[in-house]
């Protein structure tokens, strides 16, 4: 077996497609959402509660692998703001004490979260989604960007606002 027979086997069936023309579309559609990445990673990595640094490798990272191993010419993959704010929600809880170990905490939520996912895909456990109500989904999907635009009013005003540890601002005392 050859390398180019066996990357061929490894690369998505429309890689054998491809000419000059979609080529230089796919190019230019591919810078632009680089371009746009930029600042979107940086803010989404300060949702989650790490350096923005981070955001850009985990915005380009899935982009690049997926554009080599998916099999979808339509599909996008990358970070998003709902699970930055989970991220950002979950390390506000443990409290890291630093830059540093917020990442690391960061890394650790990833990975679990990526094993927890390639096991439901492999023991075929999709279908457990199903229970999830409409108003739930619903509901979260509409607090998100809510949320998001609350938690950035400080940074637009370039003020320091109190933080709370829940909604409402009735935690748990410490």
């Amino acid at each position: 077996m050859t390398v180019r027979h066996m990357l061929r086997r490894l690369t998505p069936v429309w890689w054998g497609s491809l000419d000059r023309r979609t080529m230089r579309g796919d190019l230019a559609a591919g810078l632009t959402v680089a371009v746009m990445l930029v600042p979107q990673g940086m803010a989404y990595a300060l949702l989650g509660g790490v350096p923005p640094a981070y955001g850009l490798f985990a915005s380009m990272v899935p982009l690049l692998t997926y554009a080599v191993f998916g099999g979808s010419r339509q599909l996008a993959a990358g970070i998003v703001a709902i699970d930055m704010l989970i991220v950002g929600g979950a390390l506000a809880r443990i409290g890291p004490a630093g830059p540093a170990e917020a990442v690391g905490l960061a890394i650790t939520l990833g990975v679990m979260a990526g094993a927890l996912h390639l096991a439901l895909g492999v023991f075929r456990l999709g279908f457990v989604t199903d229970f999830i109500s409409r108003p739930v989904i619903v509901g979260f999907t509409t607090a998100a960007p809510l949320l998001i635009g609350l938690s950035q009013i400080g940074h637009l005003m370039g003020v320091q606002l109190p933080r709370a540890s829940d909604a409402i601002g009735l935690g748990p005392p410490r």
